[in-house]
């Protein structure tokens, strides 16, 4: 996966091209003053903020004066945040809402804040005015992402440059680096870089400690920059109410569709059993007709929603790998298929074999494969039911992190090391009895 995949992905990027199968969406560029106020910490808003309800009218606080005298004192004497103030950017917001019928999902280039719709009244991420869009926007980590990892998963990240030169040098991908020239100018800028920060850091070992700050806080800006695209929006989706059961994921290789996958699999859906199949019909016969050969990347994912009278509506693209949940598949599975039903999809064609290497040669972007070899996976029972994401969010990450080295893996030893002790102390008090 490349950058430029990744940035494919961005909803400003395929959104006006994919518009008229897509869901009705607005798109406001964010200022840089907003995404600073979003990377800052804490979860502040402005006192006339709309996005909570009112808890405490003004003649109970007068009534309890006294009780919270002392709260007051030490609320005064503590530092108060800057709240920031984007009246501009509020009022903009406030008017696309407006045109899209009073209530949006927002989300930015890539991510939607669904993490945090349990801050809502309703339990989800709808938002009905600029406020409410702030709080969720604020309160997300799952837009970190977005605004400092996007980049994290890329073989040509400034990252792994450095070790994926050879063969990002003679890769054939478009984009790609075509000659050796190019490779050593890149590798020797990067080293006067280097030198450079080098150079600022020796010059500030015997500096003032906010000379010293000033240079980390420099090259923390540099990595940031790096690790982010270069603008970033709030894209704002016209709220619908949509049938978890009818959303699909779709999974292209090389540009041809070789899976669909339920998207909701933590729930079972008894109809989707006997349905599925009409469906992968569906939504085969939509991406040949809308998405093939009109997106640029060659392996991408999409999302899909199948309304109720039957319209197949595009809701996302997602990159192939990275962040990108294979739900019911794993990645190693999806390439298996692939290279499987690639054999098969070659075996069973008559075309000569001349005639089909010519084509390939001459065609980046081959015809689609029959929607018999495309692989749908549905949760056929309940017992497949799976354990999804949204169980995790609100939570503490300590308190579902189960990896080696994890708080919750040092607990455990922790415990382990201490009913260790508790029976090597009562076997020594039956030893003295």
């Amino acid at each position: 996966m490349r950058r430029d995949d990744v940035l494919a992905c961005q909803i400003q990027s395929w959104y006006p091209k994919f518009r008229s199968v897509s869901l009705r969406t607005e798109i406001i560029p964010l200022p840089l003053e907003f995404v600073d106020y979003l990377l800052s910490d804490g979860i502040f808003l402005p006192a006339s903020c709309k996005a909570l309800p009112t808890r405490t009218r003004l003649g109970e606080w007068e009534a309890h004066r006294d009780d919270y005298e002392g709260l007051k004192e030490e609320e005064d004497e503590a530092e108060e945040p800057e709240v920031p103030a984007f009246p501009a950017f509020e009022a903009a917001v406030d008017a696309a809402i407006a045109r899209l019928g009073g209530a949006v999902l927002p989300k930015l280039n890539w991510s939607c804040p669904k993490d945090v719709g349990w801050l809502s009244a309703t339990g989800t991420p709808k938002c009905s005015n600029a406020q409410e869009v702030f709080l969720l926007l604020k309160a997300s980590d799952s837009l970190t992402y977005d605004l400092c990892h996007a980049f994290d998963s890329c073989v040509d990240s400034p990252e792994s440059d450095r070790a994926e030169a050879p063969s990002v040098a003679g890769d054939s991908e478009p984009g790609s680096r075509s000659n050796g020239g190019a490779s050593v100018a890149a590798e020797t800028d990067e080293k006067q870089q280097e030198a450079s920060r080098a150079d600022a850091i020796n010059d500030s070992a015997g500096a003032e400690p906010q000379q010293k700050q000033q240079v980390e806080e420099m090259e923390e800006r540099e990595c940031v920059q790096q690790s982010r695209p270069s603008e970033f929006v709030l894209a704002l989706r016209k709220w619908f109410d949509l049938r978890p059961e009818m959303e699909f994921r779709c999974f292209v290789k090389a540009h041809q569709l070789i899976g669909i996958c339920q998207r909701e699999i933590t729930s079972f859906y008894p109809f989707l059993v006997d349905s599925h199949q009409d469906l992968k019909l569906q939504i085969c016969d939509f991406y040949s007709n809308s998405i093939h050969g009109r997106f640029p990347s060659s392996h991408y994912t999409f999302d899909i929603y199948i309304t109720r009278d039957g319209r197949v509506k595009l809701v996302d693209f997602n990159t192939y790998g990275g962040a990108t949940l294979p739900l019911l598949f794993s990645w190693e599975e999806l390439e298996d298929i692939y290279s499987e039903k690639s054999t098969m999809h070659h075996q069973s064609s008559s075309i000569a074999t001349v005639s089909s290497a010519q084509d390939q040669l001459h065609n980046d972007k081959p015809c689609c494969w029959p929607s018999k070899i495309v692989e749908m996976r549905i949760v056929e029972s309940r017992s497949g039911v799976q354990v999804g994401l949204r169980a995790a969010s609100g939570a503490p990450f300590d308190l579902h992190d189960r990896s080696e080295g994890s708080a919750f893996d040092e607990l455990m030893e922790k415990l382990k090391v201490e009913c260790s002790t508790d029976q090597d102390d009562s076997s020594d008090d039956e030893d003295d009895c």
